[in-house]
């Protein structure tokens, strides 16, 4: 708690706002939830039966020797990212884990319960011998109010149609820029930004296959990152903290991993969410 404060008077100096408080807070809750080793475990339990499947393995908790200081689990066996990618795998290799971890990443987006691993590195996955994917570490895990999360998957359409009127209703409404801002310089400037970064980061919706290992994306991508680095005022709601910190992780994994993609089942289940979200 202390490192945090300190974290705080840091973060006040280097950026403005004027929630920079619910934002701070939304981190200082998390990583503090971090330190709790019984929810842990129990968000584990959660995931292993809403995620886990043939393809998913997740660990299992092992209660009888689980405490507030001790979480024990089961042991899953594999390799990281990096000792996967050293052992030369062949591009339909790839494929395979770069699929998993995509299909698996819109599941956790569309989910009824609003509920999703936000600690996303590679760290956190496991390149299994028998061709599952297994996924470790749920100590960060945010559950989103459903209004929010309603409007962030409404920006998927609203970016790929170019529907400027819609992506700007749906910046509002997720505080991403603020009405009485309209007309000014910097409204105008951060709505370009973000619509330009929002069509880079859907630019793997476009067609039904995609190649993570275009140089070309991942240029376009840090150009976007270098650009976002200029902003020091903290905008949007605050559940983006860990909603960027999940999509943006993702993405990084798979630009390293270099797979190519079918998409047609993540637009198969967003085109689901969005009319769920619709009638909600």
């Amino acid at each position: 708690k202390s490192d945090l404060a300190i974290a705080k008077t840091i973060m006040k100096r280097m950026v403005s706002g004027q929630n920079i408080d619910v934002y701070f807070n939304e981190v200082h809750d998390k990583l503090l939830e971090e330190t709790d080793y019984l929810l842990e475990g129990k968000q584990m339990e959660f995931f292993s039966g809403l995620f886990a499947d043939e393809r998913i393995v997740t660990p299992e908790l092992v209660p009888e020797l689980t405490t507030s200081r001790v979480l024990t689990m089961s042991f899953l066996e594999g390799v990281h990212l990096d000792k996967f990618l050293e052992s030369n795998p062949s591009q339909e290799e790839k494929n395979h884990f770069g699929q998993l971890m995509w299909d698996w990443y819109h599941h956790q987006i569309a989910n009824e319960q609003y509920t999703i691993h936000a600690d996303i590195h590679p760290g956190n996955f496991i390149f299994q011998p028998n061709g599952k994917l297994g996924i470790i570490d749920f100590g960060c895990v945010k559950t989103f109010p459903p209004e929010f999360l309603h409007l962030f998957i409404k920006m998927i359409p609203a970016h790929l149609s170019g529907d400027e009127q819609k992506i700007l209703e749906l910046y509002y409404g997720t505080e991403i820029l603020h009405p009485s801002e309209a007309g000014t310089e910097a409204h105008d400037v951060f709505f370009k930004f973000s619509k330009d970064f929002g069509g880079i980061i859907l630019r793997p919706y476009q067609n039904d296959s995609f190649d993570f290992g275009d140089p070309q994306f991942k240029q376009d991508l840090n150009d976007q990152f270098k650009i976002a680095s200029t902003f020091k005022e903290v905008r949007g709601s605050k559940h983006f903290v860990f909603l960027n910190k999940v999509v943006v992780g993702m993405y990084t994994l798979l630009m390293k991993l270099k797979p190519v993609l079918d998409m047609r089942y993540s637009f198969k289940v967003m085109e689901e969410a969005i009319d769920r979200y619709e009638v909600a």
